[in-house]
C-alpha cells in the first residue's frame, strides 16, 4: 500500500510540476521520481506535449526477484485499467449497429443464467447489473461440481492466484446468480466485464485481442499495447 500511495503522490507531483513549467528537463523528470531506489517496484513514465514523446524512462525494478530494473521500454500488466477497452470494444459495437445497449445480455448469450430480471449491457458497463465478483465465489463455487484445483493440486482460489482457460471461467461465471437486483446500487463486478469481453467475441467473431487490436490499437498506431 506504501508504494501505490507513493505512487499516486509522485504521478501527481509529476503532472503539478509538468504543468507549471513550458517544457519539463529530463533532469527535472528524474528528480520527481529520484526517491524510487533502484531496489524498490518501480513504474515506467512518458512525458508527451503537444502529441510528441518528449521523455521515457523508468525507475526501479520490474521484477525484484530477477532484478529487472525498469527502463521505459517494458510492458507492463494493466489489470483494471483493461476494463475501459473492454467497454471501448462494446461501445464500438454498438457504433457498428451489431447490440443495443439497452437490451438484455441474454439476448447475445442466451447460455447465461435466466436472471429472471433483465441485466442490460449498459447496467454491466456502469457496475449495476447486480453481478458478483470473486469475494462472492466461497459462498456459490461448487467446487466439487466444477472439479477446481488449484495448479498445486490443492483448494482453488478464484481471483489473482490460480487459473482458468477462458472458456473454463466462462463455464463458471455463466451459472452465477446475481448478488443483487440490477439497477439497484453500484457493485464493481470483474464477472460482468468478462461477460462483456464474450459478448464482443460472439458478436464480432474474433477473439477480444484481435478485435481491440484492430479496432482500437492499429488504427492509433498502439503497435506495442495487447490486452
Amino acid at each position: 500500500m506504501r508504494i501505490k500511495l507513493l505512487t499516486l503522490a509522485i504521478s501527481g507531483l509529476l503532472v503539478s510540476s509538468i504543468a507549471h513549467a513550458n517544457v519539463p528537463t529530463k533532469t527535472q523528470i528524474d528528480n520527481v521520481f529520484a526517491n524510487i531506489k533502484s531496489t524498490n517496484p518501480g513504474c515506467s513514465v512518458g512525458v508527451i506535449k503537444d502529441g510528441k514523446l518528449i521523455h521515457k524512462a523508468g525507475y526501479g525494478l520490474a521484477n525484484m526477484e530477477l532484478n529487472v530494473p525498469l527502463d521505459g521500454s517494458h510492458v507492463h500488466r494493466i489489470a483494471s485499467v483493461s476494463k475501459q477497452f473492454t467497454g471501448m470494444a462494446v461501445l464500438l459495437l454498438a457504433d457498428e449497429g451489431k447490440i443495443d445497449l439497452n437490451a438484455d445480455i441474454r439476448k447475445y448469450l442466451p447460455e447465461l443464467r435466466d436472471y429472471k430480471v433483465p441485466v442490460t449491457i449498459n447496467a454491466m458497463l456502469g457496475h449495476f447489473s447486480g453481478m458478483g465478483d470473486y469475494d462472492f465465489v466461497d459462498a456459490e463455487l461448487d467446487k466439487d461440481a466444477l472439479k477446481l484445483k488449484s495448479t498445486m493440486g490443492g483448494e482453488f482460489r478464484l481471483g489473482n492466484e490460480d487459473y482458468l482457460t477462458i472458456q473454463e471461467f466462462y463455464d463458471y461465471v455463466k451459472t452465477m446468480p446475481l448478488r443483487n437486483k440490477p439497477n439497484q446500487e453500484f457493485s464493481y463486478s470483474n464477472y460482468a466485464y468478462f461477460v462483456l469481453s464474450m459478448l464482443v467475441e460472439r458478436v464480432s467473431g474474433e477473439s477480444l485481442r484481435e478485435y481491440s487490436e484492430r479496432r482500437i490499437f492499429k488504427p492509433l498506431g498502439m503497435s506495442n499495447t495487447f490486452f
